[in-house]
């Protein structure tokens, strides 16, 4: 799974065979950290195999995103796989997921949400939020589980439709155990993206380094990455030591 928002990490780690169960990531990122560039590069994973996705918004990205080194740009055959929707609120949001069950369309393999948090964000109240939360997410739970279905009834390996959604990581509350209660429940494993430095490269433009670990071990960092002035990711290092369960989940 790791290998769909890093593609350098390696194609194994896509084999189809980690592909028979429905997967369900959270990736959680500050501010400029490249969050929609990898969603992006998450969705393009799909579509560079003829599978198609949805990818849902609040609001339509004002650039383009970045690409993973060594990565060209899409082709406009390449983007019709991907289905994007720019529910503004909550309501569209829910209104969206709702009509899913009966709209004509290619299923998806994989339906990606990005700034999930912008949807419940501005609610005052902890408990209003946490609402929200858990009504989305059975929303999203929902809808995954009827295309997985759908491409099963079509297919005749054990093929299911992944959901990725990414938040910032400030909206997570680790303190707060309903919260990751939470968001546990519905997502596995939750990518926390940490920002750790900002370095001048030879030509004097800035790169920012990142670091990606589960939400369950922050201190236990699975690989950097660095965002590049000139439109750029770049994957720095991998940890070489996985436990099983951390290659299970990569896949």
């Amino acid at each position: 799974m790791l290998a769909r928002f890093f593609p350098a990490v390696g194609p194994d780690l896509n084999s189809s065979r980690y592909e028979e169960s429905s997967r369900k990531i959270l990736l959680a990122a500050p501010s400029k950290s490249g969050r929609t560039s990898l969603l992006f590069q998450y969705s393009m994973s799909f579509a560079e195999e003829n599978k198609h996705v949805l990818f849902i918004s609040p609001a339509q990205p004002d650039k383009i995103p970045l690409l993973s080194e060594g990565k060209q740009a899409p082709t406009a055959k390449l983007l019709k796989f991907v289905t994007m929707v720019y529910p503004k609120n909550l309501q569209q949001l829910l209104q969206l997921l709702s009509s899913m069950h009966t709209a004509e369309r290619n299923i998806p393999y994989a339906v990606v949400i990005d700034d999930l948090d912008n949807y419940y964000i501005d609610k005052s109240k902890i408990a209003q939020k946490n609402a929200i939360k858990a009504t989305i997410c059975s929303y999203l739970y929902d809808i995954v589980e009827y295309f997985s279905l759908k491409l099963k009834s079509k297919d005749t390996t054990n093929v299911c439709c992944h959901l990725a959604a990414a938040v910032n990581s400030t909206s997570l509350d680790v303190n707060n155990d309903k919260d990751s209660k939470i968001m546990h429940e519905w997502f596995y494993p939750t990518l926390l993206v940490t920002s750790t430095s900002v370095t001048k490269n030879v030509d004097n433009t800035p790169s920012r380094t990142f670091h990606v670990s589960t939400y369950e071990s922050p201190a236990s960092v699975l690989l950097t990455y660095q965002l590049h002035k000139k439109g750029t990711i770049t994957l720095c290092s991998v940890r070489n030591c996985l436990n099983k369960s951390e290659i299970d989940w990569l896949r």
